[in-house]
């Protein structure tokens, strides 16, 4: 649980789990979690993100979901290479029974399951 304390009278207790809003009204410095201090004459609000850096930040659900993203990508992938080659190896058995508008459907499964194992990689790609 933080405890962001000011000397101008009031504490207020949250956890940073979940996004939340707060309010509060000062003129003067005071310092939080993080390493700089604020000055402010207005209101603000604080959401559960006090990461302060430039570029992209995200919040901890948000972090959460990118994390998970990067895991899932590369499994679809092999999961996805699994079907492929199941596929193929049943493409083959009935090109054997002589089944070969069968057969050739199911290649056409390939050729599109290995388009979307492209996408997904394209996708992995622009997580870098």
């Amino acid at each position: 649980m933080e405890n962001h304390g000011n000397d101008h009278g009031h504490t207020h207790e949250h956890e940073h789990k979940y996004m939340h809003e707060h309010e509060h009204n000062h003129d003067h410095s005071h310092n939080h979690d993080h390493d700089h201090i604020h000055t402010h004459d207005h209101s603000h609000v604080h959401d559960d993100n006090h990461e302060h850096e430039h570029g992209e930040s995200y919040s901890n659900d948000e972090k959460n979901d990118l994390d998970k993203i990067k895991i899932l990508l590369p499994h679809w992938i092999e999961h996805n290479q699994e079907h492929q080659k199941s596929y193929e190896d049943w493409a083959k058995k009935a090109e054997a029974m002589n089944k070969k508008d069968t057969a050739q459907l199911i290649m056409e499964a390939v050729e599109l399951v290995s388009k979307a194992n492209e996408a997904l990689k394209s996708a992995q790609i622009s997580l870098e």
